[in-house]
């Protein structure tokens, strides 16, 4: 199966929930794999995706993190006869509607030690995963909150280490059929965080903001999430004067 994407489907709402209860575990969601490839509009780009296997966040200039998800829906989409013709079953479209997030420290004790305690948060989401399909769905897996703990975290701000944080990422939601709630299997991102004291954001003057850099070849921020990947924002006119 090759995937497709489905960007028609995707909304995001970044309010944060308690906590649920117990949430089976279903194989036939998945998320597989993870990707950058976000423009500065958050929408995920198709086509040429290459797999991301980690990222670096500077929590001086951004307390956000943006991925594109992919998630695979297995199950089966065979038609199924109405009347005189068949039509495609949409018994296993996939409604996706909340994310879990849970971080730890993974790094030597002492770059670990006084790691802040938080989590996992539930974010709410929406998205619609169709049965034998997939959908890039770009999300932040970071929070304000865990950001503002991290700027008093003494290894990153005043050792300036570089220290890896885990984000282990569940989604969870509701077969079109019915049946409950389900889940996928967590999905692990490492993160390397840091603050570079030598490379804090501008203080821009009225009538400007923080843009993508004008230089050939530079990429543009995932939604303009400058610190994201070594990403870096200038002053700019909003005008683009």
């Amino acid at each position: 199966m090759k995937p497709t994407v489905n960007l028609a489907a995707l909304a995001l709402v970044v309010a944060v929930l308690a906590m649920p209860g117990c949430v089976p575990d279903n194989s036939g969601i998945e998320i597989n794999a993870a990707y950058d490839e976000i423009d500065a509009n958050c929408v995920a780009t198709a086509g040429g995706m290459v797999e991301k296997g980690g990222g670096y966040l500077d929590i001086d200039w951004t307390s956000r993190y943006f991925l594109a998800l992919r998630v695979i829906n297995n199950l089966d989409s065979s038609p199924v006869p109405v009347g005189s013709e068949s039509i495609p079953s949409a018994r296993n479209d996939f409604f996706l509607h909340e994310m879990e997030l849970t971080y730890s420290c993974k790094d030597t004790r002492d770059r670990c030690a006084g790691f802040p305690k938080y989590g996992p948060v539930v974010v709410q989401i929406s998205g619609t995963v169709l049965a034998h399909n997939s959908l890039d769905m770009p999300l932040d897996v970071m929070t304000y909150d865990l950001t503002q703990k991290l700027l008093d975290f003494s290894p990153i701000v005043d050792d300036g280490l570089t220290v890896t944080m885990l984000v282990s990422i569940r989604l969870r939601g509701a077969f079109n059929a019915g049946g409950g709630n389900f889940q996928t299997t967590p999905f692990v991102f490492p993160i390397q965080l840091y603050a570079d004291p030598n490379n804090l954001p501008p203080t821009c003057a009225p009538g400007e903001s923080l843009q993508d850099p004008k230089t050939s070849g530079v990429k543009p921020a995932p939604c303009h999430n400058f610190g994201q990947d070594g990403s870096i924002g200038v002053c700019a006119s909003l005008t683009g004067t």
